[in-house]
C-alpha cells in the first residue's frame, strides 16, 4: 500500500509512530468482498476487539497522516466508546470532519470500519469518543485478498452468459480465491453493480474451465488508450463456490505465486 507512513519500518505501534499495518486500506474496490453488514456479526467482531483489548489506530477520514493510537474502552448493544488522549492539536485535527477511520487487529485479522460523531462533542478536553456501532465493518484477510494477474503466455478468460444460447468472454484481468475481474470493450455488453451472473466460467489455460457465480461488486472506467476502444474493469465477488471448485481456484492463485517467486528470484 502507498500512502502516509510508509517509510516506518517499527513495528511497535506508539502514539505519534504506527506500524503501517495500522494504517488504513484506501483501495474500497479491493475491501468489497471483506465487507460484513449484519447488525450481530458486527457486535460479535466489536466485542472480539474489546476482549482483546486489541490497539486501535484512529485515522482522520480526511487526512490519514492525523491518527492516534487508541483502545475500545467500552462497548454495549449500540454505542462504543474509544479512548482519545493526544495533544489538543493533534485530536482538534482529527475530529474536525466529523469522522474517523479505526483500524485493529484481531488474531492477525484486519479490522476497519468508520465511526461518526457530532462536531460539538470534538473538544480540547475530550478523553473519550461515544459513537455508535458502524454501518459496515471490513474483515481482512490478506491471504484470501492476494490477486493474481494470468502468467504472460497463459491468457484467461472470463465467460458470461447473455440472452439464451448466447454468451460471451471477456479478458481476466486479475483474480484471488473470492473474487476476479475482468475487461470489458466498449462493444461489449454493459454491466449493473450488486447483479449476478449464474452459470458463468473462468477459463485458465491450459487448466479446464472452472465454473462460477459472480456478484458485480465495481466498476471502473480505465484510463484512454490511443487507437483503443475504450475499456471498464469489472470487479466481482466470486459466491457460493462448492468446495472443489473453490479448491481449483485456490491452487491456481498459489501457483501463480509461486511462478512470481521463482521469477523474481531469478531476477
Amino acid at each position: 500500500m502507498t500512502g502516509p507512513c510508509a517509510h516506518h519500518r517499527n513495528s511497535t505501534v506508539r502514539p505519534d509512530d504506527p506500524s503501517p499495518k495500522y494504517l488504513p486500506e484506501t483501495d474500497l474496490e479491493l475491501l468489497s468482498e471483506f465487507r460484513i453488514g449484519t447488525p450481530r456479526a458486527i457486535q460479535r467482531l466489536l466485542a472480539d476487539l474489546a476482549a482483546n483489548r486489541a490497539p486501535v489506530s484512529l485515522c482522520s477520514a480526511a487526512n490519514p497522516e492525523v491518527f492516534v493510537i487508541s483502545r475500545l474502552e467500552s462497548l454495549d448493544d449500540e454505542w462504543l466508546q474509544l479512548e482519545i488522549r493526544t495533544d489538543s492539536t493533534r485530536k482538534r485535527e482529527l475530529l474536525a470532519p466529523g469522522r474517523c477511520t479505526v483500524v485493529a487487529f484481531v488474531n492477525d485479522i484486519k479490522v476497519q470500519f468508520e465511526v461518526a460523531f457530532a462536531a460539538a462533542e470534538a473538544t480540547p478536553e475530550l478523553v473519550s469518543l461515544r459513537t455508535q456501532h458502524p454501518a459496515e465493518v471490513f474483515r481482512i484477510q490478506r491471504r484470501s485478498a492476494y490477486r493474481v494477474r494470468p502468467p504472460i503466455g497463459q491468457t484467461g478468460q472470463v465467460t458470461i452468459r447473455g440472452e439464451p444460447g448466447t454468451e460471451t468472454s471477456f479478458e481476466l484481468m486479475d483474480l484471488s480465491a473470492t473474487g476476479l475481474s475482468f475487461q470489458r470493450r466498449q462493444e461489449q455488453q454493459s454491466f449493473e453493480i450488486g447483479a449476478r451472473h449464474e452459470h458463468a466460467r473462468i477459463e485458465l489455460r491450459p487448466r479446464v474451465p472452472v465454473p462460477c457465480t459472480l456478484e458485480i461488486k465495481t466498476i471502473q472506467k480505465l484510463e484512454p488508450v490511443s487507437g483503443v476502444p475504450q475499456g471498464w474493469r469489472i470487479g466481482c465477488a466470486l459466491i457460493d463456490m462448492p468446495p472443489e471448485v473453490e479448491r481449483l481456484v485456490q491452487t491456481y492463485v498459489q501457483d501463480v505465486e509461486r511462478l512470481l517467486i521463482r521469477l523474481r528470484d531469478n531476477d
